[in-house]
Order: C-alpha cells, then sequence, then structure tokens
C-alpha cells in the first residue's frame, strides 16, 4: 500500500496529473470570473446578486467551490484510471488498493481545498480594485443584514472549507464508482453509474443545505443532523426561535454527511473492486 500511495503522490500519473487537470479547471473558472466584470451591472441571477440595503451592491457567486469541485472530482477519476493499472502491474494487492485510494482521496482533498481559497483569495482581491465582493458558500446561508459581519467572522471561513470538503468527498465518491465499475465492466457503464451517482450526491446536498432556519425534517429523519443552511441561526441567533441551533453541531453535521456519502461510495468501490479480475485483460 505504501508504494501505491508514494506513486499517488510522486508518480508522473499521480498527484502531478490531478494539478494539471484540476488547475485547468480552476483557471477556466478564474477567466468566466474576470469576463464577468466589464458585464456589472447588465447580468443577474445567478452569476450577480444585487443588495441595494448594504453596502454591497454587487455580490458575485463563487463558483471555485462548486463547479471546482466537479473538475477536481473528474480529475481524481482520471487519475484513478491511471494509476490502478500500475499499481496492479506492480504487484498491489486489492486490499492495500482500496485502503490506498482512501489515504489518496483525503490527501488530494486538502491540496485541492488549498487551490479553491488560494483561487478565492486573488480573484477576492482582483474584485474589491472594482467594489465588488466575492461571496464563499458559507456567506452564501447568512442574510444580507449580518453579511458584512459574517465576511470576517473565523467560524464562518471554517465552515467554509467544511462545505468545501464536502463536496470534494461528495465527487471524489464518484470518482471511485466510475474508477470501479470500468474496472469491473466497461467504460459506459462506468458514466451512466457516475452520473447517477452524481445526481444523487446533488440531492442529497440540496436537501442538507435547504432550511428555513429550523432542523431540515428530511436530513433529522435519515440522520438526525443539523442542516448547511442553519449556519446562521448558529452563529446570529434569533430571539424569537425556540429550537437553539449550536456551531459545533452544524460542522459537525457536514463533516458526517461528507463521510457518509464518501464512505458509501467507498464501499461500492470496494466490493467492486475486490470481486473484479484486475489481472484479467493483462494476462489474456
Amino acid at each position: 500500500m505504501r508504494e501505491y500511495i508514494k506513486y499517488a503522490f510522486c508518480g508522473r500519473e499521480g498527484l502531478r496529473t490531478y494539478l494539471k487537470w484540476s488547475g485547468l479547471g480552476f483557471l477556466v473558472l478564474f477567466i468566466i470570473h474576470m469576463l464577468i466584470i466589464p458585464s456589472l451591472p447588465y447580468v443577474g441571477e445567478p452569476f450577480i446578486v444585487t443588495s441595494p440595503s448594504t453596502s454591497e451592491h454587487y455580490r458575485v457567486f463563487n463558483y471555485y467551490e462548486n463547479i471546482g469541485a466537479v473538475f477536481a472530482g473528474i480529475a481524481f477519476a482520471y487519475v484513478l484510471a491511471k494509476i490502478i493499472p500500475v499499481a496492479v502491474n506492480g504487484g498491489t494487492s486489492r486490499v492495500n488498493m482500496v485502503l490506498g485510494t482512501g489515504v489518496i482521496a483525503l490527501g488530494y482533498s486538502a491540496v485541492t481545498v488549498l487551490m479553491m481559497n488560494i483561487a478565492c483569495l486573488v480573484t477576492g482581491v482582483i474584485y474589491g480594485r472594482f467594489g465588488l465582493k466575492l461571496d464563499i458558500n458559507a456567506v452564501a446561508f447568512i442574510e444580507d443584514a449580518l453579511r458584512s459581519k459574517a465576511v470576517s467572522d473565523p467560524r464562518v471561513i471554517f465552515f467554509d472549507v467544511c462545505i468545501s470538503f464536502y463536496l470534494l468527498l461528495a465527487f471524489y465518491a464518484a470518482a471511485v464508482i466510475f474508477a470501479a465499475v470500468k474496472q469491473k465492466i466497461n467504460t459506459a457503464a462506468a458514466f451512466l453509474s457516475s452520473a447517477v451517482s452524481c445526481f444523487l450526491i446533488y440531492l442529497f446536498y440540496r436537501m442538507n443545505a435547504s432550511s428555513s432556519g429550523y432542523l431540515s425534517n428530511a436530513l433529522d429523519f435519515l440522520l438526525l443532523n443539523r442542516s448547511i443552511g442553519e449556519l446562521e441561526y448558529a452563529l446570529y441567533p434569533d430571539p424569537r426561535m425556540s429550537d437553539f441551533v449550536d456551531y459545533s453541531d452544524c460542522v459537525i453535521s457536514v463533516l458526517s454527511d461528507c463521510f457518509i456519502v464518501f464512505l458509501a461510495a467507498f464501499l461500492v468501490y470496494a466490493l467492486l473492486m475486490l470481486r473484479s479480475s484486475l489481472t484479467g485483460r493483462r494476462k489474456a
């Protein structure tokens, strides 16, 4: 397993390939953000949100954390498709390959979260020169009246990192399913299965992100968790609310949900990889 992980981080088709393709995606998103500037104030949702009641007249929604996570998931699937045959030829066992993939996913996600934050920081500085504001995911759940306080709140920034981690592991889940189905069946089935898993993951995320400030009934029934959309009420509680929302509960909810999604997909990945004939084509 050590050799497998080492190749994934130091090998030619490992982290360097991942950074190349995911970085290309972030570069495309950066160009899109730059192209939006001259079009202000003529573009509307979903790019621009006007806030005449505050000093932030134009808030531009950041796509590094959302579409960027999609690019990262695609890059991760591509890397897995490259390094799995190398690991097979190198004699890596199936169990070590499965466990090593989990370690690789956690390491890649940490690197990608750093890339996302750097991209947001650079774009935010450029936007500030034009009097614009770049939203992060966590701030999008805070109402306009509290936004100026939230943007500099360390708890909001940390929660945004948790959401980015959530999104990355969610799309990594689709990536490991793609890699396993491709190895077990074929590429067409892999694309279909990953598309279905992405759709289910999106529904799960939207269900967790939508809340009116109280417990999310769907998720409470399933997981007894708080909703992402309750961040505002955890940080700046409304005295009219009878139910107290704790910030730590929101953080634990996001992290536990992303691990539930990833572990469910990882279980499918493990079952398919352990039952697939990894060396069948090479022997033939």
